[in-house]
């Protein structure tokens, strides 16, 4: 751990290196503290990396972690069930070894977003996309990729082998195609819609 002050902004700063419990790979955080002295700052990190607490506790701020990384990446305007869902697969599909609860999660993601999106639909899922499709609610081409989500989420779920990540991409974008054209879609128009008659 090693540190440094930053006198123009009144401020004590410490970089801290250390390794991704999931992936094993090299982290370095630059945290900020207000502290006067330099050694202050050093205990304070030592103490807030040793104890579960919050930054605030040690008053300290997180100016930047290195490797960056996104965000999730959810479509716009989804019911806030879907969203949670898709959210939570997100987070998942970031972490190296949770293949098979983001691949479970994207799954419940359209299995929920198709209840939603047509309730008088019933049965399992399968039967949910068949008849979407045969109601002409779903394109037939989104159909095969959305029964393609329901073979992968039901791997992840009941089968041996793991979930290898060229398939939970694939799933993903799949997923993240269906959930667009469900909800995405119609929302943007509606919201466009709704900003022309408010400009009239």
């Amino acid at each position: 751990m090693g540190s440094r002050s930053t006198p123009n902004r009144g401020r004590n700063r410490a970089a801290v290196a250390f390794l991704c419990p999931h992936c094993d790979m090299p982290v370095v955080a630059d945290m900020a503290c207000d502290n006067a002295t330099m050694s202050t700052t050093v205990q304070y990190l030592e103490r807030y990396m040793g104890e579960p607490k919050s930054n605030d506790a040690f008053n300290l701020e997180l100016v930047e972690l290195w490797p960056k990384t996104d965000g999730p990446q959810i479509p716009d305007h989804l019911p806030a069930e879907v969203q949670r869902a898709f959210g939570q697969a997100e987070r998942s599909f970031k972490i190296v070894g949770m293949e098979e609860p983001s691949a479970a999660m994207f799954g419940r993601a359209l299995e929920v977003a198709l209840k939603l999106f047509d309730p008088d639909t019933k049965g399992m899922l399968a039967a949910r996309i068949k008849a979407l499709v045969a109601k002409e609610k779903l394109a037939p081409q989104l159909g095969e990729w959305a029964d393609e989500i329901r073979l992968l989420r039901n791997e992840a779920l009941h089968d041996i082998p793991q979930v290898e990540r060229k398939d939970l991409v694939a799933l993903r974008d799949i997923t993240g195609m269906v959930l667009r054209y469900l909800f995405t879609l119609p929302g943007t128009v509606a919201a466009l819609r709704a900003s022309e008659k408010s400009t009239k």
